[in-house]
This record gives C-alpha cells, structure tokens and sequence, in this order.
C-alpha cells in the first residue's frame, strides 16, 4: 500500500503508517465494538493510543433539533445549543 499511497499522494503519502493488530485479545475476547459505546487502547513500542468509542464515522448522522445542522452519529447532544440530537432515518 505505501508505494500506491506515495506515488499518489507524494511526500504527504511517504508519511503515513499503516498499523494492523487482532481483534481479539489473548482470551479471545473482542478488543472493541466500533458501533458501541466504550474505548480501547493499544501499544506500539513506546507509544499508547487511546479511541474512543462509537467510532462516528461507521454511525450515520444526526441532526441538531434547534438549527438542522448536521453532526456526528457519536454525538448525543449538540454542543452549540445542548439539546438532544435526533437520528437520521435511514
């Protein structure tokens, strides 16, 4: 993937690190839900980095009851007006 990533994106694409670890623990256990609430944390060298969880990304969006705008699925309430945010339908 690095090649592709460098020959597309340039000196941007040489930066970028790709990290691939289970997703089961050492008693087999699921590391992380992406869709459920929670966080995980893992080690590379030296270096902890900390998710938090659901991943907004994989959820669909919600929207701001006061103005419409758009936000995060992770998101349970607007952080401009503090009101309960609303599901999407789908």
């Amino acid at each position: 993937m690095k090649p592709v990533l460098v020959n597309m994106l340039g000196p941007m694409g040489e930066h970028m690190e790709f990290f691939f670890f289970p997703r089961t623990s050492a008693s087999g256990q699921p590391i992380a839900d992406a869709k459920a609430e929670g966080s995980f944390r893992f080690g590379v060298g030296k270096d902890v980095y900390d998710w938090r969880l659901p991943l907004g990304s994989l959820l669909p969006q919600k929207t701001c009851p006061v103005d419409g705008e758009r936000l995060s699925g992770a998101w349970e309430y607007c952080p401009w007006h503090g009101k309960k945010l609303r599901s999407e339908p789908r």
